[in-house]
């Protein structure tokens, strides 16, 4: 979680900076300011993070498979700015509930091997208490 909230801390400090230089996007300078001009580039990389660092905390299986998951869930979110217009409404709504599909089958996973994992975790402590 050290390296999310390091890559958070900096990425916010890029839209501040990018917005008190008043969104310049053709002249979006070094790298810090112009990660704040990208949208949702903060969100489509701390947000996989988070869920590895997650899965990596009690230590479970599919931690890159839950990772890339989140990611295309938040791109399938990304997805529907490219049909932003009235006239392209149907492929807005498509890539919306493609991305409520793939969310919902992210949240069941996690779930499901989180709570596996703590019952392991839970019988291994259960374990170890009765041999001493």
């Amino acid at each position: 979680s050290f390296f999310v909230n390091l890559f958070a801390t900096i990425a916010y400090f890029g839209k501040i900076v990018a917005d008190s230089m008043g969104h310049n996007y053709d002249n979006v300078g070094p790298f810090i300011i112009g990660l704040g001009n990208y949208r949702y580039a903060d969100y489509m990389l701390t947000c996989p993070l988070l869920a590895y660092d997650l899965l990596s905390q009690v230590r479970a299986p599919y931690k890159v498979t839950g990772a890339v998951l989140i990611f295309s869930v938040l791109l399938t979110g990304a997805s529907t700015n490219f049909y932003a217009g009235p006239e392209m409404r149907a492929g807005a709504l498509a890539w919306f509930f493609f991305g409520c599909i793939l969310y919902a089958g992210a949240y069941a996973m996690f779930l499901t091997i989180v709570k596996r994992q703590y019952e392991r975790l839970m019988a291994l402590a259960a374990g170890t208490e009765a041999k001493k």
